[in-house]
């Protein structure tokens, strides 16, 4: 099956700023403002026509084989894959420093303390918050000289399980997505308060898929780019229910890591 429906959560028309307020670090969110759950057509990016790559489509799909034995050891997390995601983000955009922000593991079946897929349509960073977010990470005195330069925010999926047949993880081609189909959104934390992008349904939007993923397959995620020159800028995505999928698939576990590069 290349092309198939599947349902996909957005924001809808005429909502207020909407917002995912978390009480407690690995709780639920409180959710405010309007969203909508529409059919979309999802295409199989491993036989699709065109090589995809981050400034012409804001995603990119990759072999790379870990050294990392458990993924779910911080340590090593930290010490050794953080430095392969670092060399990987360098050479794929040329970049002269790559920054790691932060990683996550998320479970498609949730146990106390595990944070889940994400189901509902959505960017990284915004407009405002990309450069933030570096700041933040590298204090005022360094940002003030390293945003004269063009800073792209990649995000780096791999699952952890495979094949990911569970709540497998959907991009869209964010040269069809017009800007103005971006919706800012607060996303309240007990000690800050950080700003993503929803996305308002469009048919227009192309959706692509990489079926039967194994764990030696990342994408590449762009979550913000600086330069205004018609490159892809911003990447929704989301995980989704494949109309297939079985019971006895195993559940989805991936892990994301943050990066901002300067290039």
């Amino acid at each position: 099956m290349t092309s198939f429906r599947a349902d996909m959560t957005f924001v809808a028309n005429g909502t207020e700023k909407p917002a995912f307020i978390t009480q407690e670090y690995g709780t639920p969110s409180i959710r405010r403002g309007a969203f909508e759950t529409r059919p979309v057509w999802i295409h199989d990016g491993r036989v699709a026509d065109e090589a995809f790559d981050l400034d012409s489509h804001g995603f990119a799909l990759l072999s790379h084989t870990s050294d990392i034995h458990d993924f779910e050891n911080p340590e090593e997390n930290t010490s050794v894959y953080y430095e392969e995601i670092s060399a990987i983000v360098r050479q794929y955009l040329g970049a002269k420093h790559v920054y790691i922000i932060d990683h996550t593991i998320r479970y498609s079946e949730k146990k106390p303390g595990e944070r889940r897929v994400v189901t509902h349509v959505h960017n990284d960073y915004t407009e405002k918050s990309g450069p933030e977010r570096l700041r933040e990470h590298v204090g005022d005195a360094l940002a003030d000289d390293l945003l004269g330069r063009r800073i792209v925010q990649v995000n780096v999926w791999r699952p952890l399980t495979e094949p990911v047949r569970v709540a497998p993880l959907a991009v869209v081609n964010g040269s069809s997505v017009p800007f103005e189909d971006l919706v800012r959104c607060d996303i309240v934390y007990p000690d800050r308060v950080g700003e993503i992008y929803e996305l308002r349904f469009s048919a227009a939007h192309r959706w692509y898929w990489f079926p039967e993923m194994h764990c030696d397959e990342i994408i590449l995620i762009k979550g913000y780019d600086s330069e205004k020159d018609g490159r892809v800028r911003f990447t929704p995505h989301t995980a989704f229910d494949h109309p297939h999928t079985k019971p006895s698939d195993p559940p989805r576990i991936s892990i994301e890591v943050r990066t901002i590069a300067v290039v």
